[in-house]
């Protein structure tokens, strides 16, 4: 019985360590940093919204984001516009996100987003999203995005979303 016991906290201890808590958008253990997240406010009636930002990768390996969740949807994913046949659209970005040592990507109104669909309440102004990222590695990244208005020079298509 104290096998079970023991095997089971030096589980849950190492399972503790996978997940990275960042508050204030910052990991130093992994060298990944979360900032200027925002999300649209949406009202009760909205079905989706958009979340923006960057993030940075300081560390010396590459990272690969491969999910996105978030308890504000049913379902979060990256999202990639395009241009197609002279129309913008939106695809799922199923490869994830790669970012190289000392590298960034940015999500920004009119290209790339982490779309939320099936919003589990209305947005307003000043609430924070909270986003779990999953890596490659299996490890969690715990960051969050502030609900606003939409950034100066901003031109968010989620409308017809």
């Amino acid at each position: 019985m104290w096998k079970n016991a023991l095997m089971g906290g030096l589980l849950a201890s190492l399972l503790g360590t996978a997940a990275l808590a960042c508050d204030d958008g910052k990991c130093p253990i992994s060298g990944l940093h979360f900032d200027d997240g925002w999300v649209r406010a949406a009202g009760p009636a909205a079905r989706t919204a958009a979340v923006y930002g960057e993030i940075e990768n300081h560390g010396d390996h590459p990272v690969v984001l491969t999910g996105v969740t978030t308890p504000a949807a049913t379902h979060a994913q990256f999202h990639r516009s395009m241009l197609v046949d002279g129309v913008m659209r939106m695809r799922g970005v199923s490869e994830g996100i790669s970012l190289p040592p000392h590298g960034e990507f940015s999500w920004r109104p009119g290209g790339d987003h982490i779309m939320l669909m099936g919003l589990t309440a209305p947005l307003a102004e000043g609430d924070i999203v909270p986003l779990r990222f999953t890596l490659a590695d299996g490890a969690v990244l715990e960051v969050s995005a502030r609900v606003g208005e939409a950034r100066a020079g901003s031109d968010d298509h989620h409308s017809a979303h």
